[in-house]
């Protein structure tokens, strides 16, 4: 878990995520839930953002507050949570043009959008939303993988200090374990959506 963590915090510390920022965090798989809680760490109020209400569940029950953003309008909900200012990071998980144009809505004039998500298709904006970006003065940060140098910080050590220290929890995440003669079926369960996931791990069998 701890790859996926490091990742997380990344996305966190390109958006210079600090205490007392608000937060949106669009997408409830592991790294997503995983950014929200760095982000609280930090210091900063967060809120999940997710289209699959199963989902949405999950993250709920595991301490986030989430927005079904199919079932309410996240733009008004997330300008109502800010007394109409927009959050201050909106860091962007799904890798959907929709969503993209969602976060250029959300955040505040001159904030920061994370662009965390791998995009599976062309992405457009709405004209819009093109002109948000120029006269709030967005900062659009591209993110990828993580720093493993020392300077400024080494991320991966940190990931694992806040594991071992107890104050980053990401077990609680694993919703599927799988020995290897398992494996297969999992992974066609989770390709075709007949099992929802939010992080499987393959186990191997005591001998």
């Amino acid at each position: 878990m701890t790859e996926p963590c490091t990742v997380a915090q990344h996305a966190i510390r390109e958006g210079g995520v600090t205490a007392g920022m608000t937060v949106l965090v669009m997408g409830a798989g592991p790294i997503g839930i995983m950014s929200a809680r760095w982000a609280q760490l930090f210091g900063a109020s967060v809120v999940l953002s997710e289209i699959v209400e199963e989902k949405c569940e999950f993250a709920r029950a595991h301490g986030c507050d989430v927005v079904n953003s199919s079932q309410i309008d996240l733009i008004e909900r997330v300008h109502e949570l800010t007394n109409g200012k927009g959050v201050d990071v909106v860091i962007e998980g799904t890798g959907a043009g929709a969503a993209l144009g969602q976060a250029i809505e959300c955040v505040r004039t001159f904030g920061t959008i994370v662009m965390m998500g791998n995009p599976a298709n062309d992405t457009t904006i709405k004209l819009m939303q093109h002109s948000q970006v120029l006269r709030k003065e967005l900062k659009l940060q591209g993110t990828w993988n993580s720093h493993y140098a020392d300077a400024p910080i080494n991320e991966w050590r940190y990931t694992v200090r806040m594991l071992d220290e107890g104050k980053m929890k990401v077990t609680d995440l694993i919703t599927h374990r799988s020995s290897l003669d398992d494996l297969p079926a999992l992974c066609a369960g989770i390709n075709d959506r007949s099992i929802l996931i939010c992080k499987a791990m393959y186990v191997p069998e005591e001998k």
